[in-house]
């Protein structure tokens, strides 16, 4: 069993610029079901990897992921394919600066940008580059409303 601790802090974001295009691009597709666990396809270098974990808020931008497992892309898509869950679909641009790494999520199953900054704690100052710091709206931190769970629609839209 694999367990990870998560602290990121998230800032809600006008758009996504063609700089966060400039950067690696992930596909993801998570899908969140009743029983607790959350399901990942990610698309890395051509590839799909699926995952399947449990994460368990530690306090505002603190997480843990437990039971990490990979699983196949036929158990993913048996889940895809069940009642009563939901999911959100997002391009991750993985964009390198001197001073962080910044996960900007734009969401095809929502109309909304999120930029996560991994590996900080809260009190830390976050230097961005001039054209993010232009696009932020709001720090989202901690506020629920914006957890991508809460964002999840029904997977069958998806």
């Amino acid at each position: 069993m694999v367990t990870k601790i998560e602290r990121e802090r998230k800032w809600l974001l006008k758009r996504a610029t063609d700089e966060a295009w400039e950067g690696d691009t992930l596909h993801i597709l998570q899908i969140y079901t009743e029983d607790g666990w959350r399901y990942r396809r990610t698309r890395v270098n051509g590839d799909w990897v699926h995952e399947k974990m449990r994460k368990t808020s530690l306090g505002r931008g603190i997480n843990q992921e437990v039971d990490i497992q990979t699983i196949t892309e036929e158990e993913f898509n048996k889940i895809l394919e069940q009642d009563n869950v939901k999911g959100v679909d997002k391009l991750r641009h993985v964009v390198k600066t001197d001073h962080h790494t910044f996960e900007i999520d734009d969401f095809n199953s929502v109309d909304m940008v999120i930029v996560e900054v991994e590996n900080v704690d809260m009190d830390d100052t976050i230097i961005f580059p001039d054209w993010l710091e232009k696009e932020i709206i709001m720090e989202v931190t901690g506020n629920p409303l914006f957890s991508n769970a809460n964002l999840a629609i029904d997977a069958k839209e998806l």
